[in-house]
């Protein structure tokens, strides 16, 4: 980071360290870890599926494939913002938050119809 520092305005925080050619590697290990990822989640899923014998097995699986998608496909698109204009960037900060904002709201739904468990935990915290 120290060796990419430049004084500039900054667009956004993510990349705030990085100038110059330290955005593309900052992008292209943003995608590589985002693709380790998806595999460690795919392997994972499949283990889970190999011994969804029970129930509650299968809750899990489906409860993490809900959660996974939405943070995934959420941070998979983050590298994309760089290749924006500036008009284009101001616009997308704006979206960015109401998707951002959803993404963190959508995940207590989905523990609350997947799992009794949270349901009731849900329902406790609410009362």
């Amino acid at each position: 980071m120290i060796a990419f520092y430049e004084q500039r305005l900054v667009q956004c925080e993510v990349a705030a360290p990085f100038a110059g050619s330290g955005v593309v590697w900052f992008c292209n290990s943003h995608w590589g870890l985002n693709l380790v990822c998806i595999l460690v989640y795919l392997i994972t899923w499949q283990g889970l599926r190999a011994h969804s014998d029970s129930t509650s097995t299968k809750r899990v699986v489906r409860t993490l494939c809900f959660i996974v998608t939405v943070d995934v496909s959420g941070w998979i698109l983050t590298p994309g913002l760089f290749l924006l204009s500036m008009q284009q960037l101001f616009v997308s900060a704006y979206f960015s938050l109401i998707f951002t904002n959803v993404a963190l709201l959508v995940k207590i739904f989905i523990y609350y119809y997947t799992s009794s468990e949270y349901r009731t935990a849900i329902r406790a915290f609410l009362v």
